[in-house]
C-alpha cells in the first residue's frame, strides 16, 4: 500500500522540478515516517545513512528515475 503523503510528496516534486529546471529533487522514506523532498543530494544521503530512511525516487525536468 502507498501512503497518501508518499504521493503528495512526489507531486510536489515533480511541480518543483518542472518549475526549477535542472534541479534534482530526491524523495526519500521511512517505514513509520513521514517521506521528504530535498533538493540537496548529501543531506539525502545523510538521512538514508544516519536515520534508517530509503530512496525512492528522483525527479528532473518533470521526469521520476
Amino acid at each position: 500500500m502507498i501512503k497518501k503523503e508518499l504521493i503528495e510528496i512526489e507531486k510536489e516534486a515533480k511541480e518543483l522540478s518542472l518549475n526549477n529546471p535542472n534541479v534534482t529533487y530526491y524523495i526519500i522514506d521511512k517505514k513509520y515516517g513521514k517521506p521528504k523532498c530535498y533538493s540537496i543530494s548529501w543531506l539525502a544521503m545523510q538521512k538514508i545513512n544516519n536515520e534508517k530512511y530509503y530512496p525512492v525516487c528522483t525527479y528532473q525536468n518533470g521526469v521520476r528515475h
